[in-house]
């Protein structure tokens, strides 16, 4: 059986989290640059632009490719969160909006979250997280894979982009101690 998995949002809200059947095409409006926060995820240009079709309650488009859009309730689902994948088309715009608010941008145009292919489901990389750290911790040698990539400080002179928070629990939990 599958865990379940919640996608919190930034005002606490937890919404139930699928992985994307179908990619999702969208407009991203030229005009949505100036109300638009640099290296917010739920703020910037593209969340924004998301957020104009009609079904979109939300979205966080962050760091390592993930975009995550909340969809309002209709009368076959309640409210819920899907995972799409960033590709790097679209990464390098949200790049190009971060360093300078997407400056080189000529018209609106059409952008498209993809549904993630088996390899990049989410379930998928916490069980290989799982199996290379096992390994890892029994001794295996770390492999290198060429040069590293430059980061996006070294790229850009901006830190990277928050990452979402993804639970297996439905509830609130409180770690707070009482003394």
């Amino acid at each position: 059986m599958a865990t379940r998995l919640f996608y919190t949002a930034k005002d606490g809200t937890k919404y139930p989290l699928r992985e994307a059947a179908h990619d999702m095409a969208f407009r991203l409006f030229k005009n949505l640059r100036t109300k638009s926060i640099m290296g917010d995820p739920e703020e910037c240009w593209l969340s924004k632009s998301l957020c104009k079709n009609s079904g979109v309650k939300g979205s966080h488009i962050g760091s390592g490719g993930d975009a995550y859009v909340i969809f309002k309730e209709t009368e076959d689902d309640p409210v819920h969160a899907k995972h799409f994948k960033v590709r790097p088309p679209t990464l390098r715009k949200i790049d190009g909006f971060d360093k300078n608010r997407g400056r080189g941008m000529k018209t609106t145009e059409t952008i498209i979250l993809h549904k993630p292919p088996p390899s990049w489901k989410i379930a998928a990389r916490q069980e290989m997280n799982a199996r290379r750290r096992a390994e890892i911790a029994a001794g295996a040698p770390v492999r290198h894979r060429g040069r590293p990539r430059r980061t996006r400080v070294m790229r850009m002179g901006s830190a990277p982009r928050p990452r979402a928070h993804i639970s297996r629990i439905g509830g609130n939990v409180d770690m707070g101690i009482d003394e």
